[in-house]
């Protein structure tokens, strides 16, 4: 009986592990990711000058504009990734980041419900949830260190004391120096503080209100945790890029993924009844707890504000009703060597059918044939037209690995053109005053997708000539001002 259970566990497991990486190699995410590239580049910039970019490197605006890469990490593991395996290792490195995800969903989960196949089934349907937003960017860090996180805070919590806590200030310090969404987990541990103190004051009024975990303790662990996150290459300036992401509200309407979710895709509704499935949780087990009901409440308003926050209220919903189910008997325990054997076999399984989609350096470059413009690109590279270059935000990345020569006019890093791309969608879409627009007037060359209605104005203009068309995309040349 008992290898029976191994057995089913490592078959399900494999499967739970191996879902995200196969939709990956479906939608191909790392060949048709705009900010891959220029993430390849810094982190090629880091690896070459044993610097840490401070400057908008690669834009027409090194010389006046600001910026930081608050992700360092995350791009220079990237850079050596490509740098070691060409294009292959990149849908690689993400499906290691996906099982690895996946797995450390599953073993928290069972470690907290107490039953590895609720940890397994739980897992699914979180997955399921936000498995659009585990995209080849630095966010896959957050994800994978918010569940430590989360399973650090929760492990304490059933056993009513703090012990496994000690941890995060090691787990902020590399989460500060991968993504700047450590922020994300400030908010939990801030609130659980907060939390505690504010049940400890009114325990002596309010029945079954008592804290679970002493409150001043955890204060010095949130102390640890920030001065932790200073440990990096811009010190307490990081805080600053921080507050600048929340004073510029405008990326919010402008930038797809920064939208709230508009109930189009399954994922959505899937996140929506996590959430509504963990209050339930919390009502019928009628908790007490401030903690538990302000996480949920905040993760749900941080996950329903922008698409690619869905991950946040998954996973907490997720340890929410993982709690609310632990202490019923099991089947078996779930063991670690289960969990590392279920990931060697579905990474296996995925590189099998990335394989059967294409795996060659050919392959992979027709497939990002169908997104950016690499036939326009070795045009360009060809022929050494007159810059500055102008071109839209979505292929910036692409040029600034690709097309070395030219600094680019706008790329996805938002903050380095002062974090409104508005003036930029104006050119692209044509709207008055597009020509009066400063980049654009000093630009002699213009890469731009085919179907913008800046290509069709330009067709018109007899400022600009049209030296190469494809697919996907325009070359004009400026032939008089």
């Amino acid at each position: 009986m008992k290898s029976r259970s191994r057995i089913l566990q490592l078959l399900g497991i494999t499967a739970l592990l191996a879902a995200t990486p196969l939709a990956a190699v479906y939608y191909q995410p790392t060949m048709h990711d705009p900010d891959i590239w220029w993430r390849l580049r810094v982190g090629e910039f880091i690896a070459t000058t044993h610097s840490f970019p401070h400057t908008a490197i690669f834009s027409r605006f090194a010389a006046t504009n600001s910026w930081e890469t608050h992700s360092w990490f995350f791009d220079l593991l990237i850079w050596l990734t490509y740098k070691w395996f060409s294009l292959p290792g990149l849908p690689t490195f993400l499906f290691i980041f996906q099982i690895a995800i996946a797995a450390a969903m599953v073993g928290s989960l069972t470690l907290i419900s107490q039953s590895w196949w609720k940890g397994l089934l739980l897992s699914a349907v979180c997955l399921t949830a936000c498995f659009h937003t585990l995209a080849p960017r630095a966010a896959l860090f957050t994800v994978l260190l918010f569940i430590l996180v989360m399973a650090v805070i929760f492990k304490d919590l059933r056993e009513r004391r703090v012990r496994a806590m000690y941890w995060l200030p090691l787990i902020f310090f590399v989460w500060a120096n991968c993504h700047i969404q450590f922020v994300n987990g400030f908010v939990v541990l801030g609130m659980l503080c907060a939390c505690e103190f504010l049940q400890h004051f009114i325990a002596a009024n309010v029945a079954n209100s008592s804290p679970d975990l002493p409150w001043s303790k955890i204060l010095l662990i949130f102390a640890g945790c920030v001065l932790a996150t200073l440990v990096n290459p811009y010190s307490w300036h990081l805080y600053e890029i921080i507050w600048g992401y929340l004073t510029k509200a405008g990326q919010w309407d402008q930038i797809v993924e920064l939208l709230a979710p508009d109930f189009r895709r399954p994922a959505h509704y899937v996140e929506l009844l996590m959430a509504g499935w963990a209050a339930w949780s919390l009502g019928a087990r009628r908790t007490h707890s401030l903690f538990r009901i302000s996480l949920l409440i905040v993760s749900a308003i941080i996950s329903f504000h922008a698409i690619r926050e869905a991950w946040m209220v998954a996973i907490v919903a997720s340890f929410l009703i993982a709690e609310s189910e632990a202490g019923i008997k099991d089947f078996g325990k779930l063991d670690i060597p289960v969990i590392a054997t279920a990931a060697a076999l579905a990474l296996a399984i995925s590189l099998a059918a990335q394989v059967q989609v294409g795996f060659t350096n050919q392959k992979l470059i027709a497939e990002l044939d169908r997104t950016f413009p690499v036939r326009a690109v070795s045009f360009v590279a060809d022929t050494h037209p007159p810059g500055p270059i102008y071109n839209s935000m979505n292929w910036g990345g692409y040029l600034i690995f690709n097309l070395r020569e030219y600094p680019v006019a706008m790329d996805g890093r938002n903050e380095a053109y002062g974090g409104d791309i508005s003036e930029s969608n104006r050119v692209a879409d044509g709207l008055p005053g597009w020509k009066q627009d400063k980049t654009f007037a000093s630009s002699n060359l213009v890469l731009i997708e085919k179907n913008f209605p800046l290509a069709r104005l330009l067709s018109a203009d007899p400022d600009f000539k049209l030296v190469y068309a494809d697919h996907l995309a325009k070359v004009f040349i400026r032939v008089r001002r």
